[in-house]
């Protein structure tokens, strides 16, 4: 088995600016694949804000999120993770159609598949859904709790902040494990 070098990277993302934070995702993406990172791994909500949320009207929650994976944030996502030969995770808003949203966590990999995670616990406005609310939608996304990296042959799944707190809850559906 080899090892895998993963970045996991701390941001301060712009509220409801998801130019300037995709921006700030292919840089830091960048040089963490220059330093020989294989995963390169993003906060929750680090595309579209987090705190902010809870502030917004409905309407304004649907301008800001978007869909998985046809949205551009996910085909942006698949586009860096095939220049710089990485998996890249980053989070935003999902629109699961009509009124209905996750805090999904959006993972694209060299190999070209994207997967998604929706937070199983979700309180960052009445409109966000947790990802047990609905079925996902007919898409080429896979609803995942893990994923198996193609290169190191490992499998890892997210945890996002109230997953820590709440192990067992999320303990089924949401690890970490290597095979």
């Amino acid at each position: 088995m080899r090892d895998v070098r993963v970045a996991s990277v701390q941001m301060e993302s712009a509220p409801g600016d998801k130019d300037a934070n995709f921006r700030k995702v292919e840089r830091l993406t960048g040089a963490a694949a220059e330093r020989g990172a294989s995963m390169v791994l993003f906060p929750e909500c680090c595309l579209t804000g987090y705190w902010f949320l809870r502030r917004l009207t409905v309407p304004q929650l649907r301008d800001l999120a978007e869909p998985v994976p046809e949205g551009p944030s996910g085909t942006r996502l698949l586009d860096l993770a095939l220049k710089h030969h990485v998996t890249v995770g980053a989070g935003l808003v999902e629109a699961a159609g009509g009124d209905v949203f996750h805090n999904t966590y959006v993972v694209a990999m060299p190999d070209g598949r994207l997967v998604r995670h929706r937070k199983l616990h979700a309180f960052e406005h009445p409109a966000i859904h947790a990802g047990t609310d609905s079925a996902p939608p007919s898409s080429s996304a896979t609803t995942t709790t893990s994923w198996r990296t193609s290169a190191s042959r490992r499998c890892a799944g997210p945890r996002s902040c109230s997953h820590r707190t709440r192990p067992a809850a999320a303990a089924p559906r949401t690890r970490i494990s290597w095979a």
